[in-house]
């Protein structure tokens, strides 16, 4: 087993004028290499867990923090966004909210936080030119990112993500807007880049896509830690799955497959 890259202990966290934590005394570890899906109902505190991990809180999105929380041996509670960025990124539902509007090439936007971050031009080069392949999108790279459609700027994003080369990277309902085809792609993608040691963190609701691609299932409900473990054991159980996700279309044939051994598209 890996060791934890990821931790909190006793972690909560409120929300300015709310008076129900969003996270409240949540104690969690997450190996290096794996990929560790978060899921539960609306409310239930996933995107304010990967808000928090990478730096949003308290200094973006106000409020009171209690515990401690540990990314890549740095608190994103002490630190920053900017701070954070070696050690952790994470990718929003909504692509377009993540385009910083001043590029006129997909490729610019790619390399855009490196050449902020004084990264070297040749290294921007190298990493933009790495990620787009990755993404497979580089038949796009001279292509304006306001000329692309919702899923190719997602895929963009992402892109930009991997550029930035962190060790932990968090993504927050990343298949929102992405056909089918791309989903898998991604899920793809992910297991390769864990397989080189990269953390993956995905919240998720697909059911279907966590069981194919996650190597632990976190189940949170009203900012509470409900179930840990692999998604064999979760989402078998239907209590941890009415709580935490969509139920997949063909939830029997999936479950047979589980107990087979992992599906995977």
């Amino acid at each position: 087993m890996n060791e934890a890259i990821v931790t909190t202990n006793g972690l909560t966290f409120s929300y300015t004028r709310r008076t129900t934590p969003a996270l409240d005394q949540l104690t969690i570890a997450i190996a290096a290499g794996t990929v560790t899906a978060i899921i539960g109902p609306a409310g239930a505190g996933k995107s304010t867990l990967c808000a928090l991990l990478a730096g949003f809180m308290p200094q973006f999105f106000r409020g009171v923090v209690g515990g401690t929380a540990t990314v890549d041996g740095v608190s994103p509670i002490d630190g920053s966004v900017h701070a954070m960025l070696p050690h952790v990124t994470v990718v929003l539902s909504q692509a377009s909210t993540q385009i910083s509007g001043v590029c006129d090439t997909v490729s610019g936007e790619v390399g855009f936080a490196l050449a902020n971050m004084g990264v070297p031009v040749d290294t921007i080069r190298t990493r933009v030119a790495t990620a787009l392949a990755t993404m497979e999108i580089s038949h796009l790279a001279e292509r304006s990112p306001f000329q692309l459609s919702g899923g190719q700027q997602q895929r963009m994003v992402i892109a930009a993500a991997l550029a930035l080369n962190p060790p932990v990277l968090i993504f927050d309902e990343p298949t929102a807007q992405l056909d089918p085809p791309t989903v898998a792609a991604l899920g793809d993608t992910m297991r390769r880049l864990a397989a080189t040691g990269k953390t993956i963190i995905v919240a998720e609701q697909h059911l279907d896509w966590v069981a194919a691609y996650a190597d632990r299932v976190i189940v949170l409900n009203a900012g509470r830690l409900h179930a840990d473990g692999p998604p064999q054991t979760i989402i078998a159980d239907p209590p941890n799955w009415r709580s935490g996700g969509r139920m997949p279309s063909d939830y029997r044939a999936m479950h047979s497959s589980m107990m087979c051994g992992r599906a995977r598209p």
